[in-house]
C-alpha cells in the first residue's frame, strides 16, 4: 500500500561514494515488508560469501549492503559493536491448548554486526547525519546527539559525533520509538514544506 514517508534519495558514483542527496515528502508504495527474522537466513555472511542465493530483493539488498560497507569504510568507524548480542523473540502456539496458556516463548541470541545489521545501521547513520546537516544549514532547531572528547550528550547545536565519525547526528529515523526523533521529523517536515518550524 502507499504509505506516507520522508524519503532520502542518494546519488552515488561507481565507487558508491555519495555525491548528492534529495529529501522528499511523499507516499511510497510498499511492495513488501522485509522482516529481519525472515531475511537474515537468506542474507548473511555465509550466503554473501557463497554468492547470495536467488530470492526476492537479493540484488537490491546486496547493493545496499555494498553501499553500507562503503559508508562504514569512509567514516572509519564500525557501525556495530562486535561481540554484543541482540535477541529474537518468537511465540510458538500450542495447538492442543486453545487458552494459549501452554504457548511457548522462544528466545534466540543473534550476534550484532551481521550484514543486515550493518545495512540498516549505516543507512540510518547516513540519514540522521544528512538530515541533521540539512536542518543546521537552514538554521532550523533540532535535537542532536553529539560525542566530543568521549562524552555523549543531547544538544541543540550541530556538533560532531566522534564515535560515529560524522559532523553532526540528529536522531530522526525512529519516530515510533523515540520522541526526539518525532520532534526532529516535525522540524524536517516543516523545513521541506517551506513552513515555519
Amino acid at each position: 500500500k502507499p504509505r506516507p514517508a520522508i524519503s532520502l534519495y542518494l546519488t552515488v558514483n561507481e565507487t558508491l561514494e555519495i555525491v548528492g542527496h534529495e529529501s522528499r515528502l511523499e507516499r511510497v508504495h510498499v511492495a513488501a515488508n522485509l522482516r529481519h527474522h525472515e531475511i537474515e537466513p537468506l542474507f548473511n555472511e555465509e550466503t554473501l560469501a557463497a554468492g547470495l542465493g536467488d530470492f526476492r530483493f537479493a540484488a537490491e539488498l546486496k547493493l545496499l549492503w555494498q553501499l553500507a560497507c562503503a559508508c562504514e569504510g569512509r567514516r572509519g568507524k564500525p557501525s556495530a559493536t562486535q561481540g554484543i548480542f541482540d535477541y529474537n523473540f518468537a511465540i510458538s502456539p500450542d495447538d492442543t491448548d486453545p487458552s494459549g496458556e501452554s504457548d511457548r516463548v522462544e528466545i534466540t541470541a543473534r550476534k550484532r554486526g551481521s550484514p543486515l545489521d550493518k545495512l540498516v545501521a549505516e543507512l540510518m547513520i547516513v540519514a540522521n547525519a544528512t538530515w541533521g546537516g540539512l536542518l543546521a544549514e537552514k538554521h532550523v532547531a533540532c535535537l542532536y546527539r553529539a560525542q566530543t572528547q568521549g562524552k555523549v550528550r543531547m544538544t541543540t547545536s550541530p556538533l560532531p559525533h566522534e564515535g560515529l565519525g560524522v559532523p553532526q547526528y540528529a536522531w530522526m529515523t525512529s519516530p515510533l520509538r523515540r520522541y526526539c526523533d518525532l520532534v526532529n521529523q516535525w522540524q524536517l517536515i516543516a523545513c521541506l514544506q517551506g513552513d515555519n518550524p
